[in-house]
């Protein structure tokens, strides 16, 4: 995997530390070096010089041995191995003057030194007598690439004045060279892969100022290295990293998916880790479950505990694809293309900016501040980079003026970025945001043969869709249940191309319903409703968590569920069937209409003739202003600022509870006890109680309230039900609902 490498392509074979040195007495200077090359990979880098060493003593005028040392202790990776790498390599060039190879080499080693702009030079020089010079064009380029991000966010303040100065139109030019000479490398060698991921970095580094055309820039790139590369899974990674920057979510999908499928497993957990996004329990969880999960024969599988980590923060579950998890692909992707260290042999997802990269995205803003130092060469500003997010930060430091970039604030053993990143969730910006609107709804639950039955409905505002008359739509519309721990329950999804409206009136008419019953065991679930316009883009959508249960015996009420109106299909119901409801997700009624409640009864005490007695009191008050949210009345869309919305409350409370009455009709029932005849209906009050009797352990009722001396706004209607032959024994329920003029 591109993302996982190391060391840089002109190393060659990697260095293990195994085998030993083989004795070269009697033999000629070739003889020795030949048996040196034999030893790579065999044994280690020290022992592998010493026979180069010995090839020199024999031949000090050796070039191949004066090449082959010079890689070798820029392998090394330390102050003293890149000065020995650069002493061998003019030797070798002072010996062989034409050959540009070793002068390219010489350019990598004034990279690694921080000498940026002898290797420029280098580089200039060897392209001015080979314009086709592949390396050394992307040597250039890739200095250029380092000047570019260098400069791009980089500011300083000048003297006392505090005046700021910015570097960016120094990197636009750095940009210009980098993307010129990255493409020269890759039109006079299209397999040097390096040159495509540099070339696409700069592009992603510049996909803030003009990301429609960055975008495509890096899609060309990405797609001609797949080109370069059929099959290959840093290609198709790349590919797919190019395509998600652009917007191109389904086709990132396909080429990440491609891409995990020809890694190992060692380069699959990487890809796939949530060191960086879970927290503790949630990570030990998974890796405790996959530790006890049977082989796979050397295989990756991906548990079920690592998909429901995902799809609870997948922001559309109507995709067959996740795009949480998609973005954490494409971060990890991007964090070790950027932030890797190859000649320390450090993965970009390691490193302090890797792991804030992966956690928390892409930040807000980057600010780069200059090294200065006084007249004396005493710092008096370090190196520094600053990535912003909403409410916090981090601040990097580079401690060795290349590329040792750490938190730059705390002490040693705590530093305090290290702090704030433990101790802040995982952020990920939705990217449907923009296209998502809640719906209005109500979820009622019944208690239904040992389970629970569950109807819902939610209101889909009319201007978010194309409406093409009568209802006519062209939507996806999809309802999604999952348990405590996100694994799927139930799933449907169904292309819909007509609605009712939720009314004829002008609120209620702006709105179409959609309505389901669902079926389900008793327990905790979360509810999950998508409805996407296949013309508009946009996207409506509630998310709630629940929890049912069936089997209490003690006296209990069900939810409430509201409606517009409620007609008898049965002249005497007996059933929930027998009921026709014209139900009002919108919470939303006028005050010359009536509100009606349907409600259900359980585990009512029976006399000895089967006879039930209860008492239901209906009251209606104010609610507490963090039980009002202005989704539930109103589709709003979910990037609309908080406190853009209001809604204005009802005045019924304890301060003007007697100016408020209220006049209960009860509907049509044979079940109503018969000392309710007594009940005045020209005595209004906010609080209204009736007594029933049956024959029945659960029943049901329905109510009519008649709206006419309600003020607008919104009010909270409480049912409350008390068992009068257990003792008083009961339950109670609240909705919420508003009143428009």
């Amino acid at each position: 995997m591109r993302v996982c490498r190391i060391f840089p392509i002109f190393l060659g074979l990697a260095i293990h530390n195994s085998g030993s040195a083989v004795s070269h007495e009697g033999r000629t200077a070739a003889e020795r070096y030949q048996n040196a090359r034999e030893q790579l990979g065999r044994v280690s880098v020290e022992e592998t010089l010493q026979s180069l060493k010995g090839v020199l003593v024999l031949d000090e005028n050796h070039v191949p041995a004066l090449v082959e040392s010079a890689k070798l202790y820029l392998s090394l990776n330390s102050p003293l191995a890149r000065s020995s790498a650069e002493k061998m390599l003019r030797r070798a060039i002072q010996l062989d003057p034409d050959n540009a190879q070793h002068r390219v080499l010489l350019g990598e080693v004034m990279w690694a030194q921080g000498f940026l702009r002898n290797a420029k030079r280098q580089y200039e020089e060897i392209l001015t007598q080979e314009p086709n010079n592949a390396r050394a064009a992307f040597g250039l380029g890739t200095c250029f690439m380092k000047d570019f991000m260098k400069y791009w966010n980089m500011i300083a303040t000048e003297g006392s004045s505090n005046v700021v100065l910015e570097w960016r139109h120094f990197a636009k030019e750095y940009r210009s060279q980098a993307i010129r000479y990255l493409g020269q490398s890759i039109r006079h060698d299209p397999a040097l892969k390096d040159a495509y991921y540099h070339l696409g970095l700069v592009y992603m580094e510049d996909m803030k100022s003009n990301p429609l055309a960055a975008g495509r820039s890096l899609v060309k790139v990405a797609n001609a290295l797949l080109k370069a590369y059929p099959g290959d899974k840093d290609a198709l990674l790349f590919v797919g990293l190019g395509y998600h920057t652009s917007g191109y979510s389904e086709r990132a999908w396909d080429f990440f998916e491609k891409a995990l499928e020809r890694m190992v497993v060692e380069e699959r957990s990487i890809i796939e880790s949530l060191d960086a996004v879970a927290a503790d329990e949630e990570r030990l969880s998974v890796t405790k479950a996959e530790s006890q999960a049977p082989e796979a024969g050397g295989k990756w599988v991906d548990s079920s505990e690592r998909e429901r980590f995902w799809r609870k923060l997948d922001p559309l579950l109507l995709t067959e694809r996740n795009e949480r998890r998609m973005e954490h692909y494409r971060r990890v992707a991007y964090a070790n293309l950027r932030f890797s260290k190859p000649r320390r042999g450090i993965a970009g997802w390691r490193t302090e900016m890797g792991r804030v990269y992966i956690k928390f995205g892409e930040p807000l803003g980057r600010t780069v501040m200059r090294p200065e130092v006084d007249p004396r060469g005493r710092l008096v500003q370090a190196h520094t980079e600053l990535w912003a997010y909403e409410d916090f930060s981090f601040q990097f430091r580079n401690w060795n003026g290349l590329d040792a970039w750490r938190f730059a604030e705390g002490t040693p053993s705590i530093p305090y970025g290290e702090w704030v990143f433990k101790r802040t969730a995982q952020r990920y910006a939705d990217p449907f945001r923009h296209l998502k609107y809640s719906l209005p709804y109500q979820v009622a639950a019944f208690r239904d043969a040992g389970k629970i039955r569950l109807e819902v409905a939610y209101a889909i505002a009319k201007a978010r869709l194309k409406v093409y008359g009568a209802g006519a739509v062209d939507l996806q519309d999809g309802l999604f249940l999952f348990d405590s721990d996100w694994k799927e329950v139930s799933r449907a999804v169904y292309a819909t191309q007509r609605l009712a409206d939720v009314g004829a009136d002008s609120v209620r008419g702006r709105y179409l319903l959609s309505r389901s019953t669902l079926n389900v065991e008793q327990g905790d679930y979360h509810l999950v409703a998508e409805v996407q316009d296949r013309r508009t883009r946009s996207i409506g959508t509630f998310r709630e968590t629940y929890s049912f249960t069936a089997q209490d015996t003690s006296p209990a009420i069900s939810d409430l569920l509201l409606a517009t109106s409620i007609e008898m299909v049965d002249p005497f119901p007996t059933r929930r069937q027998d009921l026709k409801l014209v139900l009002n997700p919108l919470h939303t009624f006028y005050r010359t209409e009536s509100i009606y409640i349907y409600f259900e009864i359980y585990g009512l005490t029976q006399d000895d003739f089967g006879r039930t007695n209860y008492e239901i009191t209906y009251q209606i008050g104010r609610p507490e202003d963090s039980e009002v949210a202005p989704e539930k009345f109103e589709s709003i869309g979910l990037s609309t600022p908080p406190g853009n919305v209001s809604l204005i409350l009802g005045t019924v409370g304890s301060d003007a509870k007697d100016e408020i009455r209220v006049e209960y009709t009860p509907a049509e029932r044979n079940k109503v006890y018969e000392a309710f005849g007594k009940y005045d209906p020209d005595k209004r009050e906010t609080s209204v109680s009736v007594r029933y009797e049956g024959h029945q352990e659960n029943d049901f009722t329905y109510l009519e309230i008649d709206l006419q001396e309600i003020p607008a706004g919104v009010h909270a209607l409480t049912v409350e039900l008390k068992d009068l032959k257990s003792d008083g024994q009961g339950d109670h329920r609240q909705a919420l609902f508003r009143v428009v003029e």
